[in-house]
């Protein structure tokens, strides 16, 4: 994934850490739409995103509030992450180099966490393949 600036971003190998609020423009290196949650997130963060489908859908807009754009929403809840509805323990979290994380892939109509776990979503709109 590539930052077309600083401001609201800083780009970490071909990941992205975002941090701020405000719009962004990001270059999908391999075409999907990941997040990265792990078990010591605090509070709750909101991405809003163009998509192609879902927009339909009140769970998969949540608080986004331009048209033809769905949320991703993560919120911490002590001993587990919301993801939308969805409550995943923090014991469940997959240990990785960085510590104790999980991530999911934005697809319509619903995004895995876990196996069992999912939440409404959509499918993210790109130009030619990778700008979102």
């Amino acid at each position: 994934m590539l930052l077309s600036d600083e401001i609201h971003g800083k780009d970490v190998g071909e990941d992205v850490v975002l941090s701020g609020s405000g719009s962004i423009n990001l270059t999908l290196t391999h075409g999907m739409l990941k997040f990265e949650v792990c078990d010591n997130c605090a509070g709750t963060s909101r991405v809003c995103y163009e998509s192609l489908n879902g927009w339909e859908d009140v769970e998969a807009i949540g608080s986004c509030s331009v048209p033809n754009s769905c949320e991703f929403e993560v919120k911490d809840d002590k001993d587990g992450i919301y993801f939308g509805t969805q409550k995943v323990f923090k014991d469940e979290f997959i240990r990785t180099v960085d510590g104790s994380c999980l991530s999911t892939m934005m697809k319509f109509p619903k995004a895995h966490v876990l196996p069992n776990q999912n939440y409404k979503s959509c499918e993210p709109k790109m130009d030619n393949g990778k700008m979102l």
